[in-house]
């Protein structure tokens, strides 16, 4: 994927950043270039382009979203420790922790960071997995199960902020990976045909995914399946774009960086913003104390929109 980043030097350490968001890539890619000693070599929104990426740029180490154009985080951590062994791995995701955490260590990654962290914390979880050392938050480091935690125990590094929800939904350990995924999709709205397109795998297959995920998770209708999948913050919620776009618009975010239904501002005080929000019944949450996701339900009117855009204008201009 064509990027302009300055030119890697031997004494800077080369970071691949796969995210398949535009706007998070640029932005993350300028905070790391400010770094004495990291610099981004490449991007990628996807498996395929990831993978072409390292081939080319031979990276040290790969930030990777779990939400990526033509596949699966996972499976691109999968397909990284097995095409290059040497590649470290940190994702980088909004997804709940308590969710992916685990599974990501399990198919070969080094940490997991999300993004309601500071860029401090990130980059200290870089030169974490840079030394061959695991990165999680504090409270996931707890949660772990107890073989996970006695292997890497002994190397295990903190971050400073924990994440406030460290409780893992019930039943997800019963899921397969490829049940997550379904899961996954399910909880963006997606239907049947559209998961199996996503997936590159059968409709029939999906159908039999959603029926042992009912089963897994003591569910019974595939509304409930969709409900579990976005009270536990399994996948993002799918809207209409172009109503995501004109909140984006108009509230001074980059369009081209939304995805369906969430932008994320860059806001003083965004805590006391998102609380202003819902007083006005504004679905908006703070990611960290300067970061807003603003996301619109399933069901949401024009009106909603409106008073999205009344409430918030002024404070994300100030």
């Amino acid at each position: 994927m064509p990027s302009d980043h300055p030119k890697p030097d031997e004494t800077r350490t080369r970071v691949l950043l796969v995210d398949d968001h535009p706007v998070m890539r640029q932005g993350m890619a300028a905070i790391i270039n400010e770094e004495p000693d990291l610099v981004v070599c490449g991007e990628a929104d996807g498996v395929r382009t990831a993978i072409a990426a390292a081939t080319q740029t031979h990276p040290d180490v790969a930030l990777v979203d779990l939400s990526v154009t033509d596949g699966d985080g996972l499976e691109l951590i999968r397909d990284f420790k097995h095409r290059f062994p040497d590649l470290r791995t940190l994702v980088l995701s909004m997804f709940d922790e308590t969710v992916y955490a685990e599974r990501a260590l399990r198919a070969g990654a080094g940490g997991y960071v999300m993004k309601a962290e500071a860029a401090t914390t990130v980059m200290a979880a870089i030169r974490t997995v840079l030394k061959g050392h695991t990165y999680l938050s504090p409270r996931m480091s707890a949660k772990l199960t107890p073989p996970l935690s006695r292997e890497r125990s002994e190397r295990a590094t903190t971050s400073a902020t924990p994440i406030a929800n460290a409780t893992k939904p019930p039943g997800l350990d019963r899921l397969s990976d490829r049940e997550l995924q379904v899961l996954r999709c399910v909880g963006r709205g997606m239907s049947t045909r559209e998961v199996a397109e996503e997936l590159f795998i059968s409709v029939k297959t999906v159908e039999t995914h959603r029926e042992h995920l009912k089963q897994k998770l003591n569910l019974v209708t595939s509304g409930e399946l969709l409900r579990y999948a976005i009270e536990h913050n399994i996948a993002r919620l799918a809207d209409d774009h172009a109503r995501a776009k004109r909140l984006a618009e108009a509230l001074g975010a980059d369009p081209d960086g939304v995805d369906t239904n969430i932008v994320v501002l860059d806001v003083p005080a965004a805590p006391a913003v998102s609380a202003k929000a819902a007083e006005q019944g504004v679905l908006v949450s703070a990611l960290g104390p300067r970061f807003l996701r603003l996301v619109t339900h399933l069901d949401v009117d024009d009106d909603s929109i409106e008073r999205a855009i009344a409430v918030l204008r002024p404070l994300a201009h100030r």
